[in-house]
């Protein structure tokens, strides 16, 4: 395997859809070796250039668009193999939760159907990207799963995490930091993860030109029940959560920003 990663040339042989060499690299085991090298953090040198040398090139083979490789990808036991990098305990390493991210982006973007539908029948994952916020890669991941826009899978996607996951709850309870034992990083990315949700949501409602948000995630925290959670743990809570939930407070009291040509909210409208 590292000789053919070693090729100057394999990336482009790949897109060039060589039939010998994609023959061989969308072998199950094949695919496997590769998901591996880019889940599983590698032994060596100390300086990632060299370290990460193969799961670098391995990365840009799994996401090259190959159809043949991608079918490999999307079966459950190469999924098991992408996911897995999340029973790591915390904090991942930033670049093998690079490559992890990159792998979930293009599956979400081309492959949304099959991935979803892992997902659904694996439920701990979404415990499990909780447990890894603090990996700015990871909460990356979370929130592309937020603004899913392509395919029917979208609303079941948006619905399953504010539905059955709670997910806006239990971003909020993070904050309860003498419960959660969350770090300053942890909450740092939860807020901006948060921030995201509003920001999100009420551009969505000015681009449909409605005065309610469509999404469920701005609606949930804009709610009543939550707001009185999210005060009590920001505002309740310790120094650090107040220093990293304030920014919250104030997105959620500015005003959404609207387009030039569209007519400003009136008072009867708030």
């Amino acid at each position: 395997m590292n000789d053919i990663l070693d090729e100057e040339d394999v990336l482009q042989e790949c897109r060039n859809q060589n039939k010998a060499l994609n023959d061989y690299l969308s072998r199950e085991d094949v695919v496997q070796e590769l998901i591996t090298l880019v889940t599983k953090d590698p032994e060596g040198s100390p300086d990632d250039r060299l370290r990460f040398k193969y799961a670098n090139t391995a990365s840009e083979v799994l996401t090259s668009d190959t159809p043949a490789i991608m079918e490999v990808i999307c079966q459950t036991e190469s999924l098991d193999l992408i996911w897995g990098i999340l029973d790591l305990p915390a904090p991942l390493n930033p670049l093998m939760a690079s490559y992890f991210t990159k792998l979930i982006f293009m599956l979400l973007n081309k492959r949304c159907e099959q991935v979803t539908a892992y997902i659904y029948s694996h439920p701990s994952v979404f415990n499990k990207m909780i447990s890894h916020l603090g990996t700015s890669a990871v909460m990356d991941v979370l929130r592309r799963m937020t603004t899913v826009e392509s395919g029917d899978q979208a609303e079941p996607l948006m619905k399953w995490l504010a539905g059955e996951k709670q997910m806006v709850a239990v971003l909020v309870g993070v904050f309860e930091t003498a419960e959660s034992g969350a770090d300053e990083t942890l909450l740092k990315n939860v807020s901006i993860l948060i921030q995201d949700l509003i920001v999100d949501g009420r551009k969505e409602a000015i681009e449909l030109q409605e005065f309610s948000s469509p999404s469920p995630f701005l609606n949930q925290l804009q709610s009543e029940e939550h707001l009185r959670v999210l005060l009590a743990n920001i505002l309740g809570g310790d120094k650090l959560a107040l220093m990293t939930g304030l920014p919250i407070l104030i997105t959620l009291l500015a005003n959404p920003e609207r387009g030039e040509d569209e007519t400003p909210l009136s008072d009867m409208d708030i």
